[in-house]
């Protein structure tokens, strides 16, 4: 889940935990990572204005389903073929209490959250593994 520290503003996703511990470890940096590390945020004051400074947008999957959150906007998309299952205008509706994915004025936004933040991830999406792990929560019952 995407982590957020003092501010609105989306600040943290796992993407950026491995990139991280490289970093603190003095490791080589993973090829090609979309992470950012989060080692010069250590020790901060938290008032500085470095310390509020955040991303454009954090990517949240859980269960077949991937989530962006901007600003503005929180647009979550099943994995495999990310079609829009939920879209909230955060700017008008911060909790989130009305559904706006199939709201036509919405498709240019929905379009673009996608090709911004979610398909530079696609080719990366191992289907096969995906797949699996599907059969076996819906085999087991178990989520790990």
């Amino acid at each position: 889940m995407p982590i957020w520290v003092g501010t609105a503003r989306p600040w943290c996703s796992r993407l950026d935990i491995p990139v991280t511990m490289l970093d603190i470890a003095g490791a080589r940096a993973l090829d090609e990572s979309l992470g950012a590390s989060l080692a010069s945020y250590v020790g901060l004051d938290p008032d500085a204005p470095e310390a509020s400074k955040g991303k454009d947008a954090v990517i949240s999957e859980l269960f077949g389903l991937s989530t962006v959150v901007t600003d503005d906007y929180k647009l979550t998309v099943l994995i495999d073929d990310h079609s829009p299952q939920e879209l909230f205008d955060l700017a008008k509706d911060p909790d989130e209490l009305n559904d706006v994915v199939n709201e036509p004025e919405y498709d240019d936004t929905v379009r673009s959250l996608i090709a911004e933040h979610l398909d530079p991830l696609r080719d990366r999406i191992n289907t096969a593994q995906l797949a699996d792990y599907g059969d076996y929560v819906k085999t087991t019952g178990q989520i790990n």
